[in-house]
């Protein structure tokens, strides 16, 4: 992963001051969504070193947009192999799932594995997401998702995923975001402007997964939120999941 830069925030900064207009508190407070984030998610998860498809629809390659209806699930957040700063990962799936769990990835292949330490049977909503919150994890582990069919309860799939460790890396993080919030607030941005902020320093520091997180953490989104998290559902699961 790239080395966070202050860059990074300074150019977020300047996207959400123009959008919510730093000059009027009052139309700041309403602003919505700055929608040049849906390119940004769109060209990052069209880019050529994306071809791994960590993430993506189980058996299937078309083009975004066509009907995602009766098809194999999809797998949003977070990808495969991926490192996540949130200590509390939002899992996030479209389509059909009987259930999920996570637990710790043994250390090699000789030891049996760990037991679940999380498990969870979604209730999808009317578009067939799933998006749901971890217990907390612990920082520098790697954990394995798993997929579960609604047949028998067989793992179907698993990623591994892990939770970024303590350390400077993530120090710097939890200060950059701070300051960011911080400096958004003073100059009256709305929620969900600071959350395209805080997106656009993930995914210019290639940290899709809590990109992704803050995306779609944003409660009570407006309309153009929503229309943001299905194009993205839509890209993303246009793609075809790898499974190495």
């Amino acid at each position: 992963m790239k080395y966070i830069q202050w860059l990074s925030i300074g150019l977020s900064l300047a996207m959400v001051s123009a959008a919510v207009g730093l000059g009027d508190r009052a139309t700041a407070q309403t602003a919505p969504v700055h929608l040049s984030l849906g390119q940004t998610l769109v060209d990052f998860f069209n880019r050529d070193d994306a071809e791994d498809r960590s993430r993506g629809r189980a058996g299937t390659s078309r083009s975004p947009g066509e009907q995602l209806a009766n098809e194999p699930f999809c797998i949003l957040t977070p990808g495969r192999n991926e490192t996540i700063w949130h200590q509390q990962p939002l899992l996030v799936t479209h389509g059909p799932i009987n259930r999920i769990a996570v637990r710790q990835k043994a250390d090699d292949r000789t030891q049996p594995d760990n037991p679940e330490i999380w498990s969870y049977s979604p209730r999808l909503d009317a578009d067939r997401l799933m998006v749901t919150q971890t217990d907390p994890l612990q920082p520098g582990n790697r954990y394995e998702w798993l997929f579960y069919n609604s047949q028998d309860d067989n793992v179907i799939f698993l990623l591994s995923f892990t939770v970024m460790a303590a350390g400077e890396e993530r120090d710097q993080i939890t200060t950059d975001l701070a300051q960011l919030e911080t400096e958004l607030t003073q100059a009256g941005a709305s929620i969900e402007a600071i959350a395209q902020a805080q997106a656009d320093y993930f995914l210019a520091n290639d940290m899709p997964a809590d990109a992704l997180q803050i995306l779609f953490a944003v409660e009570e989104p407006s309309a153009d939120l929503v229309a943001l998290r299905t194009e993205t559902v839509e890209t993303i699961c246009s793609f075809r999941l790898g499974r190495s």
